[in-house]
């Protein structure tokens, strides 16, 4: 048994369950890197923590049409799993995390 302070213990094979959907959400998340160029632009700019050029590139895209809901889905989300990869990955960088929250 897992003991996790919010929902208490957890069985084996509810840890297998959220492993499960943990490993499906960074395959999706990894076909949502590769889908669109101009978006990679906006990802780089978070997590390099520049926040002038995060904030230029997600106005290029909303003026291309792409809507809100598809940045944060293949922008900000895919950022944000690269910066939780660099964390899990002992790669800890605190100051890049730091500038990437701003």
């Amino acid at each position: 048994m897992l003991k996790v302070f919010i929902f208490g213990e957890i069985d084996d094979s509810a840890v297998k369950h959220i492993k499960f959907h943990a490993s499906l959400w960074k395959d999706y998340m990894k076909e949502q890197e590769n889908s669109n160029p101009a978006m990679q632009l906006l990802i780089k700019a978070l997590i390099d923590g520049d926040r002038i050029q995060a904030v230029s590139e997600a106005r290029k895209l909303c003026g291309a049409g792409i809507g809100h809901e598809k940045i944060i889905k293949e922008g900000i989300e895919v950022a944000m799993t690269r910066l939780d990869d660099i964390c899990t990955m002992e790669q800890f960088n605190l100051l890049q995390i730091m500038l990437a929250g701003r």
